[in-house]
C-alpha cells in the first residue's frame, strides 16, 4: 500500500516575479515597515542598470550595483538609496530600489544588519504571499485577484483572459493531477510573465495589461494552438478588456468584478464553439462591430424589393474609407442620382440591372476617382462588388458577397474596387477564424474551394480549422490535398505532421517534420514563426520512438534559441530521458535535475533520477526518496514501481522490494522484468535456489526480449560460479 500525500500539502514555490507584480503593495508595506526612514520603493531589474548609473557619479558605485546583481548583496547608494536584490526562481536580474533613506541610518548600518535586514523582509513577504497562493498549483488564488484588479483597474488597455481546462478525469485524484499540470503548461506557455491567477476548478485567468486588443487575440490563437500541442484535449478562453464608454461610471472595486463577469459569460460562449476555441466579450455584446456583421432586416427588405423584376444585375456595395456614411451622403447624391441605391448604416449598396461584374467594377473606380478628385483623400470609398446569377447563391447572399469583397479590398488599401471571388471567401474565412468561430471559418473556406479546388492556401486554412475542432480526419485529407498539388508545401507538411502526433504515430510525424524542415524558407516571415515549435515537436517525436541521439541534438538546437524565456525548460525532461536510454548517466543527471526544477511532479524524471542515482553510487538513500516520490505521484506505474523495488533492494529492504516486484510481476507488460528483479533480490539474499527458479521462467518465456535474456544469462553465469 502506496501513501498518496494530499495535493493540499505541497511545497510552497520559491520567489517568483510574477509575485512582485501580484503582492508588490504587500511588500511595499513590509519593506516601509522595516527600513528606518525609507519613502518609496521600486522594482528594478539588470536591463535598468544604465538609467540607474546616470544618477551615479563614481566608477566605485557602478561596481556595487553589479556586486548587487551578481554577487547577491545589498547595497547602499548614497546619498539616500539602498538595492535590495531579489533571488527570484524565474530570474536572477531584479532588485527592489529603496528611496529617501536617511543618510544617518545608512551610517549606523553594519553590513551584517544590512544582510539580515533583506533577509527578513524576503522572509517576510513570502509567508504573506503564501496565504493567498492556491496550494494545489501554487499560483495566486481567486481572493487575490481582486484586490490586485483594484490596484490597476483604471489602467489603459487592460484586458482579463479566463482559461478553462476541462479534466476527462475519472476520480479525484486524476482531476486533481490534470488541474496541477493545465496551471504548470499555462506558467509555461506565460513566456511575457503576466499575473496568471487559478480560480477553482480549472479556471485560470491572465491579467494583460498596456498591450493591444491585437496582441491578446494573438495570444489566444497561440494559447489553444500551445494547448492542443502540449496534449490537452480541450482548452475554452473567454476574455474582457477594459472600455472607457462602457466602464468609465464603474468605480475601482465593482470594476473587478464586472471585467471577470464578462470574461465568464465569454467563456461560455466559448464552449459552445469547439474544443479549442475563444470568445471577446465585446464582440459578443456588439456583433455588429465584426466587418462581416450581419445586413439588417430593413436594408434586405428594401434590396429585396428592387431587384424582384431582375433576373441579372450586378451589386456593388461602396463604404467611405476615412469619415462616416452621412458626411458623405450630400457628395454622393449628385453622383448616384441616376442609380438604384439602398442606404444602410455604414454605406451604400448600388444595383446595376444587366451588368456584369467586371463592368461595374470599372464604373466603381471611375466613380472613386471622380469623388476623390474633387473632394480630396478624406472623402475616398472603397467597393466590393458581386453579381447575380452567381453557381447557386440566392440573392440575399449576393449582397453578403459584395461586404466580402469589401473586406478583401482591405489589403489593397483606402480607395480599392474588388470583385467577389474565391480569395474574398479565404479572408471572410480568416475573419471569422481570427475571432475563433471556426464553424463559420469552416464554410467559408469550404465555398472558396468550390470556387478554386486547388488553392493551397484555402485547403491549409481548412485543416487548421477542423483539426482545431477534433476533425483529424478531415483535417489530414486537406493537407493531403496541398501536398498533392505542392509536394513541398512548409505549412501542409508542418500541420500534417502535428496531426500525426496526435494520433500517436510518431514515425510518421518524424517523416512529416524532417520533410518540412528541407523545404523551410528562412525568408518567409510566416515559415519563420513556426520554425522553433517544429523543432521542439520533431524532437519529442524522434524521442518517441526512440532515436535518443537525434533527439538531444534536435532539442538542443531548440533549447540554445530559446535560452532566457518562459518555458525554455520543456526540453529538460526528454533530453535527460535520453541520455538515460543511451546509458549517459551523468549528462542524464544534469538535464533531470532541470527537468525537476522546472517541475517537481514530473513522475517520470523523478524515477529516472533515482535510479541514474542507484547506478552512479550517488546515494542510496536519495535514489529511494526520489524513486518513493514517483510511486506517491503515479501509484499506477508499474515501471516506477519496479525501479522503487530496486532502490529499496539497495537499501536492504528486500521484503518490501518483493512485495512490489510480486504484484509488478502480474502484469503482462513488465512480468519478465518483475522476475528478473525478483531473482536479482533472491541472488542478493543467498537464496540461489529461488533464484535460479525465476530465471528458467524468464528462459521458458517466449515474451523475454533480448535484453532481459542478457542480464537473466549473466545472473545465471554468476550462479554457476558460485556453485562451482
Amino acid at each position: 500500500m502506496y501513501l498518496e500525500h494530499s495535493p493540499y500539502n505541497s511545497p510552497y514555490p520559491g520567489l517568483r516575479k510574477t509575485d512582485l507584480i501580484v503582492f508588490g503593495n504587500a511588500l511595499e508595506e513590509i519593506i516601509l515597515s522595516t527600513i528606518p526612514t525609507s519613502k518609496k520603493i521600486t522594482l528594478v531589474s539588470k536591463e535598468n542598470l544604465t538609467t540607474i548609473k546616470e544618477t551615479l557619479s563614481t566608477t566605485r558605485r557602478t561596481r556595487e550595483l553589479e556586486r548587487a546583481f551578481n554577487q547577491n548583496t545589498p547595497v547602499w547608494l548614497k546619498p539616500d538609496k539602498l538595492l535590495l536584490p531579489l533571488d527570484c526562481v524565474d530570474s536572477g536580474e531584479l532588485a527592489i530600489l529603496v528611496d529617501g533613506i536617511d543618510e544617518l541610518v545608512m551610517e549606523k548600518g553594519s553590513k551584517q544588519w544590512l544582510k539580515e535586514t533583506c533577509s527578513a523582509i524576503t522572509e517576510q513577504f513570502l509567508e504573506t504571499r503564501n496565504t493567498f497562493l492556491e496550494p494545489l498549483t501554487s499560483l495566486a488564488s481567486a481572493n487575490s485577484i481582486k484586490d490586485y484588479l483594484k490596484r490597476i483597474a483604471l489602467q489603459g488597455d487592460l484586458h482579463l483572459v479566463l482559461a478553462e481546462s476541462l479534466s476527462p478525469a475519472r476520480s479525484v485524484k486524476e482531476s486533481f493531477r490534470h488541474t496541477a499540470e493545465s496551471g504548470r503548461l499555462l506558467q509555461e506557455f506565460n513566456r511575457f510573465s503576466f499575473p496568471l491567477f487559478h480560480l477553482g476548478q480549472s479556471v485560470f485567468c491572465l491579467v494583460i495589461g498596456r498591450r493591444e486588443k491585437a496582441f491578446v487575440k494573438s495570444l489566444c490563437h497561440s494559447l489553444t494552438n500551445f494547448a492542443r500541442n502540449a496534449g490537452l484535449r480541450r482548452i475554452h478562453i473567454g476574455f474582457s478588456s477594459y472600455n472607457e464608454e462602457r466602464h468609465r461610471s464603474e468605480p475601482p472595486d465593482r470594476l473587478a468584478g464586472i471585467l471577470i463577469d464578462e470574461a465568464w459569460k465569454a467563456l461560455q460562449q466559448a464552449g459552445r464553439r469547439g474544443p479549442y476555441s475563444f470568445c471577446d466579450y465585446q464582440l459578443q455584446v456588439n456583433p455588429e462591430l465584426f466587418p462581416l456583421r450581419t445586413i439588417s432586416r430593413a436594408t434586405v427588405r428594401k434590396l429585396s424589393y428592387r431587384w424582384r423584376d431582375f433576373s441579372t444585375f450586378s451589386l456593388v456595395y461602396m463604404k467611405p474609407d476615412f469619415v462616416d456614411r452621412k458626411t458623405l451622403d450630400p457628395l454622393m447624391k449628385a453622383h448616384l442620382d441616376r442609380e438604384i441605391v439602398v442606404v444602410d448604416e455604414d454605406g451604400y449598396f448600388i444595383m446595376r440591372p444587366g451588368k456584369k461584374a467586371a463592368s461595374t467594377e470599372k464604373w466603381a473606380s471611375i466613380l472613386i476617382g471622380k469623388v476623390t478628385e474633387d473632394q480630396g483623400e478624406r472623402f475616398s470609398l472603397s467597393a466590393g462588388i458581386s453579381s447575380y446569377p452567381f453557381r447557386d447563391y440566392k440573392k440575399p447572399e449576393i449582397a453578403r458577397n459584395c461586404m466580402k469583397a469589401l473586406l478583401h479590398g482591405t489589403f489593397f488599401g483606402p480607395g480599392s474596387s474588388v470583385i467577389f471571388d474565391s480569395l474574398s471567401l479565404n479572408v471572410s474565412g480568416d475573419a471569422y477564424f481570427g475571432e475563433s468561430d471556426l464553424s463559420a471559418a469552416v464554410k467559408e473556406y469550404r465555398k472558396g474551394l468550390e470556387l478554386d479546388p486547388h488553392d493551397v492556401n484555402l485547403l491549409n486554412s481548412l485543416g487548421v480549422a477542423y483539426a482545431l475542432m477534433n476533425m483529424t480526419s478531415a483535417a489530414f485529407d486537406a493537407f493531403n490535398q496541398v501536398l498533392e498539388i505542392e509536394p513541398h508545401n512548409f505549412m501542409a507538411l508542418f500541420n500534417k505532421g502535428l496531426g500525426e502526433k496526435k494520433l500517436q504515430v510518431y514515425g510518421q510525424a518524424v517523416n512529416s517534420f524532417t520533410r518540412a524542415l528541407k523545404v523551410f524558407n528562412s525568408a518567409d516571415e510566416e515559415e519563420a514563426g513556426f520554425l522553433g515549435e517544429l523543432q521542439f515537436q520533431l524532437g519529442v517525436c524522434q524521442f518517441r520512438i526512440g532515436k535518443y541521439r537525434e533527439c538531444i541534438e534536435e532539442l538542443k538546437k531548440w533549447h540554445d534559441a530559446k535560452v532566457g524565456e518562459q518555458g525554455a525548460t520543456r526540453c529538460y525532461r526528454y533530453i535527460g530521458i535520453s541520455y538515460f536510454h543511451l546509458g549517459e548517466l551523468k549528462d542524464s543527471a544534469i538535464w533531470l535535475q532541470r527537468a525537476l526544477v522546472a517541475n517537481q511532479a514530473d513522475g517520470e524524471a523523478l524515477s529516472l533520477l533515482g535510479t541514474v542515482y542507484l547506478k552512479t553510487g550517488e546515494g542510496d538513500d536519495i535514489a529511494l526518496n526520489l524513486c518513493a516520490k514517483s510511486v506517491e505521484l503515479e501509484p499506477e506505474n508499474t515501471e516506477y514501481r519496479i525501479r522503487y523495488a530496486q532502490a529499496l533492494a539497495a537499501a536492504d529492504k528486500f521484503d518490501q522490494a518483493l512485495d512490489i516486484l510480486f504484484t509488478c510481476a502480474r502484469s503482462r507488460k513488465f512480468k519478465m522484468s518483475g522476475w528478473l528483479e525478483i531473482a536479482r533480490i533472491y541472488k542478493w539474499q543467498g537464496e540461489w535456489r529461488l533464484c535460479e527458479r525465476y530465471l528458467q521462467k524468464i528462459f521458458r518465456s517466449a515474451h523475454a526480449d533480448s535484453s532481459i535474456l542478457e542480464q537473466a544469462t549473466e545472473l545465471q553465469t554468476y550462479l554457476a560460479e558460485r556453485r562451482a
